[in-house]
C-alpha cells in the first residue's frame, strides 16, 4: 500500500497474481478504502500480537 502525494493524492495497492494472472498489479483506490484496509490490518495485526 502506498501513497503518492504529487500534484493530486493517489492511494495504491499492489495485488497479487490471482485468477490465472501471473503477474503483480498496481491498482488505484479511494481514500476511504485506503483508510479501511489500514484499519482491518491493524485489526489484524493486534489479533496476531494477543496470540
Amino acid at each position: 500500500m502506498s501513497i503518492d502525494r504529487g500534484k493530486h493524492t493517489s492511494y495504491d495497492i499492489e495485488l497479487t497474481p490471482w485468477n490465472g494472472r501471473t503477474e503483480n498489479e498496481e491498482v488505484s483506490i479511494s481514500k476511504k478504502f485506503y483508510n479501511t484496509l489500514k484499519l482491518m490490518i491493524l485489526f489484524e495485526l493486534k489479533i496476531i500480537k494477543a496470540y
